[in-house]
């Protein structure tokens, strides 16, 4: 194959969320029904060749096998425009076979040091290695984020010996909604002095402090966090986090309670009182962010992989709304609720229409007026259903299960001191 890339229409990551049928409820459902671009639809270069592309020069090394399992390959890269640029083995997969892709995890190196995940400045160089494991990579991407780009580095080779590429997978994940920890049940991520600490559940459900993930401002604390669809299918939710300055970011989860890079998607949020991200109502295939801004209104916009689209307004007269969240589908019509604590503690229901307005309204609790925070993490007790929890002014984690149709279990208390927790995912 000649070795001159082809410049044409690019894509790398997740475009999107569409429920894989076969998954349970609780699943983290990929973006979108269609696959990935293959190669010939995106721009490529072969190893070992230098090439110049949007936002980096990039040169990677045919894969060498360095011991029984693993496969080296060294990298050069080269920032180019005015932006820092996401480098690393996060952002470079393999694929081993039709359809399997890999994200590279990141190694100390075997016959080189490590390529590290590092925001590389305008105008640097850096050089590594990565380390494919278990299987002989047939060929290399590199994905770009801040362009939602994917660059092929390819054999030279006839088209006919090129695999099919599939949505890169991140060792560690289970593809449900929430679990962070591979163990296919929803964790609980909670806000600390502006840095994110994964709580691990299990059965109870009984909350462990695993540790941090990562999940940190890079230029200013976090003030709120929420979790969201996996928008990469790499087989983790995300996490939408807002800092001090009102700047919307994205962290792609990549599998054993590690956070990837943060991603900026969305400023002016300093507005938004209360947001909640909700499955895909509209079936434009993306995630919606809800908001609830000082003025009452309530905003609806979807979440791109690298950007919210413009706010439309869905509501208004919500000055006296204390909460919002949702669960998924409550009400059983096959699209995801808005659930809403309001003044005098009553938890209404909100069924959307599939342009994201409220079409009716339901009481669904009663009582909820000494709750400082409520969420819903995912499903927490391996029912399928995602279910809720609520910490109370005095301090203590109490957990709902979701029963379905419209219905609570007993609050069950999991935790106590939780009044020092800034936000919860």
């Amino acid at each position: 194959m000649n070795a001159k890339r082809r410049t044409q229409s690019l894509t790398s990551l997740a475009l999107g969320a569409a429920m894989v049928a076969g998954l349970q409820v609780g699943a983290a459902a990929p973006a979108q029904a269609a696959g990935p671009k293959q190669p010939r639809q995106v721009e490529f270069t072969n190893y070992g060749t230098r090439a110049t592309f949007t936002h980096v020069t990039l040169t990677v090394g045919y894969p060498k096998k360095v011991s029984r399992t693993a496969w080296e390959s060294t990298v050069q890269v080269c920032a180019r425009g005015a932006e820092p640029v996401a480098i690393g083995p996060d952002t470079f997969s393999y694929t081993v076979a039709d359809g399997d892709t890999r994200i590279y995890q990141p190694s100390a190196g075997e016959t080189g040091k490590g390529l590290a995940n590092q925001w590389l400045p305008a105008g640097k160089c850096t050089s590594g290695t990565i380390t494919a494991t278990g299987r002989e990579p047939l060929m290399t991407s590199f994905h770009d984020l801040a362009s939602n780009e994917r660059v092929d580095i390819l054999p030279a080779t006839e088209w006919d010996g090129i695999p099919k590429v599939g949505w890169p997978r991140s060792a560690g994940t289970s593809n449900y909604y929430g679990d962070f920890t591979n163990d296919k049940v929803a964790d609980v991520v909670g806000l600390s002095k502006g840095e994110g600490i994964t709580y691990r559940t299990v059965s109870g459900p009984v909350l462990w402090t695993l540790g941090k993930p990562g999940l940190k401002g890079l230029n200013y604390p976090y003030t709120w966090i929420g979790k969201s669809p996996d928008m990469d299918h790499n087989g983790a939710s995300e996490i939408l986090a807002r800092d001090t300055s009102g700047t919307l970011w994205q962290h792609r989860m990549m599998g054993n309670n590690r956070a990837g890079f943060p991603t900026i998607i969305g400023y002016g949020f300093n507005d938004a009182r209360l947001m909640s991200a909700v499955n895909d109502v509209n079936g434009d295939g993306y995630a919606e962010l809800f908001s609830v801004r000082s003025d009452g209104r309530l905003m609806r916009q979807a979440v791109k992989p690298i950007r919210v689209s413009s706010p439309v307004q869905v509501g208004r007269n919500w000055q006296g709304i204390k909460h919002i969240l949702s669960v998924g589908d409550f009400s059983g019509d096959g699209r995801a609720d808005l659930l809403a604590v309001t003044q005098d503690g009553k938890l209404m229901r909100y069924t959307l229409s599939s342009s994201g307005t409220v079409v009716a309204t339901r009481q669904v609790g009663h009582g909820w007026n000494s709750m400082t925070k409520v969420v819903s993490p995912g499903d927490l007790n391996r029912d399928g259903r995602r279910d809720m929890v609520a910490v109370r002014s005095d301090g203590h984690l109490y957990f709902y299960a979701n029963l379905g149709a419209g219905r609570w279990a007993p609050a069950k208390k999991i935790g106590t001191n939780w009044n020092g927790i800034q936000a919860i995912a």
